[in-house]
């Protein structure tokens, strides 16, 4: 009968231990996430065709429900001809390529964590 309750113990301690090294590596997988995001406005805005400077300064973003949810847009009505291009004029995908590239970052950034996740649990 003590063997059962022993066994119990170590089984919540475990839980426990388990709970907090969850949010502990939570807070980092968000965080990476949020890095990510700025690096990818960032790159759009470098990207970015200037003549006024207006569709520069217009990207935004905005975390939407969930932990980890972002909308990035640009609120200047020309934004998408430039993006995807017309008839007269090439695509720049500004968004596009940066997208990518922090898929990418974002990617690495995450096996890193993996690597990390493994040798402290």
């Amino acid at each position: 009968m003590a063997n059962v309750q022993i066994a119990w113990l170590n089984l919540e301690r475990f839980k426990t231990d388990t709970q907090s090294f969850t949010k502990k590596y939570e807070k980092q997988i968000l965080r990476l996430i949020k890095i990510t995001v700025d690096e990818i406005i960032r790159d759009v805005k470098r990207w970015t065709p200037v003549r006024s400077g207006r569709l520069e300064r217009s990207w935004q973003k905005r975390k939407i429900r969930g932990a980890a949810n972002y909308e990035i847009w640009n609120s200047q009505d020309y934004a998408t001809f430039v993006e995807n291009g017309t008839r007269y004029r090439r695509p720049i995908r500004m968004l596009q390529k940066a997208m990518i590239k922090g898929e990418i970052r974002l990617k690495k950034r995450l096996q890193d964590l993996a690597k990390k996740m493994e040798r402290d649990f």
